[in-house]
């Protein structure tokens, strides 16, 4: 949801031109400016309230009139596990167990999510934490048989073996190569100003 300070802007300056390049949101969910991390919160947080997908799966954040257009390290959205335990995005939305759809393992031992808004990578400091939140197929813990035979057979979404619970929720755990979670979820990395 755009600021309404934003909003205005937009309509008061509707030919600004586009920024490309110099924002990037990284592997755990920092948002890096000209290659330093953003540090002061009110920025951070007037980002986060204006961040937004364009129709060509770019994003973006609305800065005032102008839209700045993010590259990506890896997916649109970073999640991480709070003290409670609960899943919170890069933006500070807490997740319920409804929002999320779907969980993926990746070539590179990531943990992906889906979310109504996109596809999330797990923070990699949370991931021991989500393995204790695994089971395989009889309901069981996961054990490191478990996880080294589902990534050494590279199962497909439609033939999961393991599970997460989150929630009242349990999750098959699908496949994805690293290098198709682009195509796959439909979004772009690293946007570029039209020719």
């Amino acid at each position: 949801m755009v600021d309404e300070r934003v909003k205005q802007a937009m309509a008061r300056w509707p030919t600004i031109p586009e920024a490309y390049g110099w924002l990037r949101l990284n592997r755990r969910g920092f948002w890096i400016l000209d290659g330093y991390p953003l540090k002061h919160q009110r920025t951070i947080e007037f980002i986060a309230r204006n961040y937004e997908c364009d129709g060509s799966g770019c994003w973006y954040f609305q800065n005032g009139p102008q839209k700045v257009y993010v590259d990506l390290d890896y997916t649109p959205w970073i999640i991480h596990l709070d003290v409670e335990g609960q899943f919170v995005t890069h933006t500070g939305q807490i997740l319920g167990d409804t929002e999320i759809h779907g969980a993926w393992l990746d070539d590179e031992g990531s943990m992906l999510l889906q979310l109504e808004r996109g596809i999330a990578l797990l923070n990699d400091q949370d991931l021991i934490t989500i393995l204790t939140r695994m089971v395989n197929q009889h309901d069981q813990p996961l054990t490191e048989e478990d996880l080294s035979g589902f990534l050494t057979q590279k199962r497909s979404s439609e033939s999961a073996l393991i599970f997460l619970r989150y929630g009242r929720q349990k999750m098959s755990v699908g496949w994805v190569e690293s290098k198709r979670v682009c195509e796959r979820f439909s979004f772009v990395q690293k946007p570029q100003p039209p020719e």
